[in-house]
Formats: C-alpha cells, sequence, structure tokens
C-alpha cells in the first residue's frame, strides 16, 4: 500500500490483553483486556483546535508509522487505551471493532447541525457499511436502507437493523419514491468507494438539496456529471477515520451490545494465482473487496498446488487467528465472491 513503508507489521483493528506498562503508567492496567485507539493527533494545531483531531497534519496511526497488531505484541500510547469492563464475555473480539465503528459513527455525526434526515442510504453492506448502518440507526435516524449485490450480506444487514435492504440503486430508488414524495433520501453514505457507486449516490440516488458522505476508498478518480450536483444544491463530503469522541461513542455500544456484527461462519476464500503473483498482492485484493476473512485461505496456482507466495512469510504469523501454514493448506470450505460492483 502507498503509505506503508516495509518492513511493517500491520493491523490498526485490535484490542487484546496489557502485558507491560511504561514508566509512570498504571500497572493495574496490567493484564486488563482493552481496546485500541490506533489514531494519535498533537492536539494543539489549529485542526485540533477547531475539534479536527483526525486531519491533524502531525497525525499518526498504528499501523502506517508504527508496527501495528497483527503480531504478537504492539505498543499503544496509554491514551489511546480503553480498558473494557472486567468480566466482560465480548472480550478482544468485540473491542476490535470499535475502530470499524468508529468510522460509521464519524460519517453519520457529518451531517450538518439541525439537517434534518428522515431517510438514509448506506451503499455497500461488507463490514464499515455495516458499521455504518448500525451507527445511523443508533444515531437516531428512523429509516435506514441499505444497497447491496450480495443476498447473504443483504440479509446480515437485516439482521443489524436495516429496516430495508436492496440489490441495486435502482431497485433502492423506486421503493423510497412513495416514502419521500418522489425526491430520495436525504443522506446516502457510500461505504464501496467505486466508481458505480459513487455516480450511484449523487446521480441517481440522494434527493436534491441532500448530503453523500464518501467513505469508501477504493478508486481513486470519478467522472461525475456536476450540472445536477450544482443545479440539485447537493452537498458531497469526505469521512476520514474518526475522533476519540467518535470511538467512545463506538465501544460503549459494541460494549452495551447495541452494535455488533452478528455471528459469521469461518469463510475461506479462494484465490487463483497465476505464475509469478505474490501473495501479498492477493491478500491486497481480497482486502481491497472487503471481503471478511476469519483465518482460513487458500491460494491455488495454475497447477492447483497449494502454496504460499512471497518472501516476507515467517514461522508462527497469525492471520484470523490461525497459523498461516495452517490457513495456507486449507481447513473447511466455503466459497465467497467480493465482486458484484460493475
Amino acid at each position: 500500500m502507498g503509505n506503508r513503508t516495509p518492513p511493517l507489521v500491520m493491523g490498526h483493528e485490535f484490542a487484546g490483553t496489557v502485558v507491560e506498562v511504561g514508566e509512570g503508567v498504571n500497572e493495574n492496567l496490567v493484564g486488563r483486556t482493552v481496546a485500541v485507539n490506533p489514531l494519535s493527533s498533537d492536539g494543539t494545531c489549529r485542526l485540533c483546535r477547531a475539534g479536527l483531531a483526525n486531519l491533524c497534519s502531525d497525525r499518526t496511526l498504528i499501523d502506517i508509522h508504527h508496527p501495528g497488531g497483527f503480531a504478537e505484541l504492539a505498543r499503544a500510547p496509554v491514551a489511546n487505551v480503553y480498558p473494557l469492563p472486567e468480566g466482560f464475555s465480548g472480550g478482544a473480539r468485540v473491542g476490535a471493532l470499535a475502530e470499524l465503528l468508529a468510522n460509521g459513527v464519524h460519517a453519520v455525526r457529518l451531517r450538518g447541525p439541525g439537517e434534518a434526515v428522515e431517510h438514509t442510504v448506506v451503499i455497500g453492506a461488507g463490514t464499515i457499511g455495516l458499521m455504518c448502518l448500525q451507527a445511523a440507526v443508533l444515531g437516531g435516524i428512523p429509516n435506514v436502507a441499505v444497497v447491496e449485490p450480495h443476498e447473504a450480506r443483504r440479509e446480515q444487514a437485516l439482521g443489524l437493523g436495516a429496516h430495508a435492504a436492496y440489490s441495486s440503486g435502482a431497485e433502492c430508488r423506486e421503493a423510497l419514491e412513495e416514502h419521500t414524495e418522489g425526491l430520495g433520501p436525504d443522506l446516502v453514505i457510500d461505504a464501496v468507494g467505486a466508481k458505480a457507486t459513487r455516480r450511484m449516490a449523487i446521480e441517481e440516488l440522494v434527493r436534491p438539496g441532500g448530503r453523500v458522505v464518501m467513505v469508501g476508498l477504493h478508486d481513486d478518480a470519478t467522472t461525475l456529471g456536476f450540472h445536477g450536483v450544482v443545479r440539485g444544491q447537493i452537498s458531497i463530503q469526505g469521512s476520514y477515520a474518526y475522533t476519540a469522541r467518535d470511538y467512545e461513542q463506538a465501544l460503549e455500544w459494541l460494549v452495551d451490545g447495541r452494535a455488533g456484527i452478528g455471528e459469521l461462519p469461518p469463510v475461506l476464500v479462494t484465490c487463483l494465482v497465476f505464475s509469478g503473483l505474490m501473495h501479498l498482492d492477493v491478500l491486497s485484493d481480497v482486502a481491497g473487496n472487503e471481503t471478511i476473512v476469519h483465518g482460513l485461505l487458500e491460494c491455488l496456482t495454475q497447477e492447483g498446488q497449494q502454496e504460499l507466495y512471497g518472501p516476507r512469510r515467517k514461522p508462527g504469523l497469525q492471520f484470523g487467528g490461525a497459523e498461516l501454514s495452517d490457513v495456507v493448506r486449507g481447513q473447511g470450505l466455503e466459497l465467497v465472491s467480493s465482486q458484484g460492483w460493475d
């Protein structure tokens, strides 16, 4: 990835058990399960003073500027560590979701002060989309729908609070005609970031005077018709990460059991690996398409051999809680596709 310089251990969505504290830090933290906010800012610059600490020019992120959570041990500033309640049954598995949900909390809060939002559509029901969905529902928006081409993901979204789930933008627009006086939703959150989903949000779904919040960042350049944007007075809002307040709200909802990801079965992503393709490219492609992977990854060469490519493999490396050597051998088969956005 362009903003990461190897060698670097990645991982910014994580939680764990404190095994050691630095000088001057409360030793009672040792042994506690904590969630970690990976984003730090200087707290003094103009942007920080304006409440935009997530945009601080001196911000740092664990897994970009510092080694991340895909390791046995990781370091974090004490100010970014949030102890989970003692005896909390969800433990680190739930705590690790706080960073994801914080993105959704931040995106929903970007609607303007006093801006009336009755109907919201979230495009994409991958992990970030599901978090945006729950943030919208828990944030008090009365009608929240999802657009997602995969049936299983639509069902997951409905189970997590979506009032409706549609397979396409056209289906969504048609369904909302009656409820929005033919105008469309007040707020659209694009959790995919593909060219097609950006155009869907701006040119097909959002009402005149409405707002589109961009969270997903898959494609870079996108061509849009700006006559409609100007004449429809549409607000296009980028959403980057979250503030400490967003993170704390997300963690509260997770610990209270009001938000989560539901029960997910183990998933195996089968990748067809062509000669010379490195495993890092395969993993990047999987992540770029927001496929949820629970520790089972099988890479097949054209000859059908199971093999992990790339020189950076290290013994004992964990992937989704399983030894990577075991992951590559493939245990339990369930094929899912991460495609679907044209």
